[in-house]
């Protein structure tokens, strides 16, 4: 009889959950903090202050829910990202656990999705009780919810948290020391940005008649630098026919380049050679099927 290949692990998925707890408990609590607990104090002290009723002030407090998308949503995004993918893949960066691991009878594309699930699990789970808790706190206060403007955070969350989840979890695939990835993880997601101030700093004072680079190439420096290109583009705005989030294009294709982040990672780590565990940079990924590692 023919033995069915599994490609997600239950028992490990649990163990990472109860295991790295803090991360999502944090992230979590930081979230229902910002929405349905200020929401419950807001909405009834607004309400004595200006006397307009209850339903008015959730609907003032939903309207400014996606407000946190604009900054304080994509740090979160940005910093719980990077150490999702450092708890997770954790394992990659210590001799005993990565040998541990690999001898279990999983294969290394059930150990990568187990692994990638569980982190990204610990992002979104969190958007949806938070999704939950304000809407329930919403009807709280005025019996009335406003379900749009919850939608619009909750979706948005989570696409930038799949962004840069994936492309953290990219950057551990070549490297082998767990303080190494948020600094691959930071310089990497600014590099583009440094180099084209780096390059004005330097041309500027030659170059007769440089006056920067062209649009063209600063619109492809910003497409480079998503944690920039989302605070100027991502909007909650309101034009006077109803309040819509700008720069949902950008966001979806984000999620997108994300997701082929995430495939790259899994074909980067079926090639992974364990011995890696401790270098600072590892590539194990050559066309002769040799170990480079650079130290």
């Amino acid at each position: 009889m023919k033995s069915g290949t599994s490609y997600f692990n239950a028992t490990l998925f649990k163990k990472n959950l109860t295991r790295y707890w803090p991360i999502w408990a944090l992230y979590a609590i930081v979230w229902i903090y910002a929405l349905p607990v200020r929401c419950i104090t807001i909405v009834p002290r607004n309400q004595q202050l200006m006397g307009t009723t209850p339903i008015k002030q959730v609907q003032t407090f939903a309207n400014s829910i996606p407000d946190l998308l604009e900054g304080f949503g994509i740090f979160m995004a940005f910093t719980f990202g990077v150490l999702a993918a450092m708890a997770m893949f954790s394992y990659l960066y210590n001799n005993r656990s990565a040998g541990m691991i690999h001898s279990l009878p999983v294969r290394r594309e059930g150990l990568f999705l187990t692994n990638y699930l569980s982190g990204l699990v610990c992002l979104i789970g969190p958007h949806a009780l938070v999704w939950l808790l304000t809407l329930g706190a919403e009807s709280l206060c005025s019996g009335y919810m406003d379900l749009y403007t919850v939608s619009v955070w909750f979706a948005a969350q989570s696409a930038m948290c799949i962004f840069f989840y994936s492309f953290a979890v990219f950057c551990a695939m070549f490297t082998g020391h767990l303080l190494a990835l948020p600094a691959f993880y930071g310089i990497l997601n600014f590099l583009a940005a440094f180099l084209m101030l780096l390059f004005d700093v330097l041309f500027e004072p030659f170059l007769y008649g440089y006056a920067g680079m062209t649009s063209t190439a600063e619109e492809t420096v910003l497409w480079l630098t998503p944690f920039v290109h989302m605070i100027e583009e991502l909007r909650w705005t309101n034009p006077g026919t109803g309040y819509r989030l700008l720069g949902v294009a950008e966001l979806v294709i984000y999620t997108a380049v994300g997701i082929v982040f995430a495939a790259l990672a899994l074909l980067v780590y079926r090639k992974r050679h364990i011995e890696t565990a401790g270098d600072v940079v590892s590539v194990a990924v050559m066309p002769s099927g040799t170990l480079v590692t650079l130290m």
